[in-house]
């Protein structure tokens, strides 16, 4: 079967569910094929993705894919992959359960150093914080110490 042309009725549908990330295009009609896209990588965060293979899926060549994914999102389908896979990291280190090698693993990064460096250019910050629980002030005196010492250090 092949794909609809752009700008037909039948290849858009309405955006009810949850909005894509960063798109700079307003949310109204977003095009199935996207959609396909975004669901695909969605569901195989841990896998790699290839512009021609998610094409070959859609039976459309691959400029056509980047060129249509890029006029609905205002991204490209690289960059929309990596907000994706670095939103799962950051949810997942929130949770506290898992090291920062496991997460990087689990949204697709072979290389922790290399998932760190995206992670820190995307969010300002390496992993490692953002993986540590809150401290937890143990008691009254710890409080007043911690106070003190804060107070010498900023005088």
């Amino acid at each position: 079967m092949p794909a609809p042309a752009i700008g037909l009725a039948s290849d858009a549908r309405p955006a009810s569910g949850p909005l894509p990330l960063h798109t700079s295009k307003p949310v109204t009609a977003v095009d199935a094929r996207v959609l396909s896209v975004m669901e695909t990588v969605a569901r195989n965060l841990d896998k790699p993705h290839f512009v021609k293979d998610l094409a070959a899926q859609l039976r459309l060549g691959p400029s056509r894919l980047e060129h249509v994914f890029k006029q609905e999102t205002g991204q490209t389908i690289k960059a929309y992959v990596r907000a994706a896979r670095l939103k799962k990291a950051k949810h997942l280190l929130q949770d506290h359960t898992l090291g920062v090698k496991e997460v990087a693993a689990a949204v697709g990064y072979a290389d922790a150093s290399e998932f760190a460096h995206h992670f820190r250019k995307r969010y300002g910050q390496s992993p490692s914080p953002v993986r540590r629980p809150p401290r937890v002030i143990r008691d009254v005196a710890h409080a007043r110490r911690l106070h003190r010492t804060l107070k010498a250090v900023a005088a």
